[in-house]
Parts: structure tokens; C-alpha cells; sequence
């Protein structure tokens, strides 16, 4: 892809990414904390996607943060190395949040927390912080050299 369809398919993630924070936000509020936490999860791998396109660094099809933030190059990658913990937090909320087999027969909306909501919308935040950082710094043209994806 060129560059400028990377950057502009990036914005779209972003975008969306932005859009299942203020959902995660807004169902915290509601007390769904399950749904928080799924779309709190969903921020963080939208804004992680628009930085990996941004940089031109291919990923597969793929939900969980923990790999997704390991593509990162250079300086980037030891940032997002920092967030590990917080990206598995988050992966470890893609699939429970939404289905009541995946908890032993316990309804998601049963089985979550305010605290776990709260700790994934602040994960996520962190993580989308980075993510940003990365995407503004290829929409100014800036970023080559030590953070260019590696070349196969």
C-alpha cells in the first residue's frame, strides 16, 4: 500500500479506536463493565493497528495486543515493551467479556467488575497514548531512520 492509503486507512482506525473508548467510558458509567472491558480492549487494538499501518510494518489478522505491540520497531518497541502488562490485561478480555461459556456458565454481565473496568479503560489508555504518539509522528512526516519498519 502507499503511503498515503496506510496513513489514511490509520486515521479510520484511529478514528474507530477513539469512538470504543468514549463506549468503554460511557458503559462504565452504565455499569456494563463487561462491555467497558471488551470495548476498552478494542480501543487499544484499533489505536495499536493505525500505528503499526502508519509505519508500514505488516501484521496479521489478529486480537492480541501482547503480539501486535511486539512488531513494534526500535525505540517504539521497547515503549510498547513497557505496556506489557497492560497489554495482556486486555487480552485477556477480548473473549470473556462476550460469551457465558467462556466462563464456566456465568454471564459476562454477571462476572465483571468496576475495578476491572476501570483498570482496562486505564490500560487502554495507556497503551493508545503510545499508539498516538507513533501515528502523529508518521502524519508529520517524521520517523524515519531508527523506527522504519525492517525491510524482508
Amino acid at each position: 500500500m502507499s503511503v498515503e492509503r496506510n496513513l489514511a486507512l490509520a486515521a479510520e482506525f484511529a478514528f474507530q479506536a477513539g469512538v470504543e473508548l468514549d463506549t468503554a467510558s460511557e458503559l462504565l458509567g452504565l455499569q456494563r463493565f463487561h462491555a467497558a472491558c471488551f470495548h476498552a480492549q478494542q480501543a487499544a487494538e484499533g489505536m495499536v493497528k493505525a500505528a503499526l499501518l502508519a509505519l508500514d510494518v505488516p501484521f496479521e489478522r489478529l486480537h492480541s495486543l501482547d503480539a501486535l505491540t511486539q512488531l513494534f520497531p526500535g525505540r517504539d518497541g521497547v515503549a510498547f515493551g513497557k505496556l506489557r502488562e497492560d497489554a495482556l490485561l486486555l487480552d485477556k478480555l477480548y473473549i470473556p467479556t462476550r460469551y457465558v461459556d467462556a466462563l464456566g456458565g456465568i454471564a459476562p454481565a454477571k462476572a465483571f467488575t468496576r475495578r476491572e473496568a476501570v483498570g482496562a479503560i486505564s490500560a487502554a489508555r495507556k497503551i493508545m497514548q503510545s499508539a498516538q504518539a507513533v501515528l502523529k509522528r508518521q502524519q508529520k512526516g517524521v520517523g524515519a531512520g531508527e523506527n522504519s519498519p525492517r525491510r524482508r
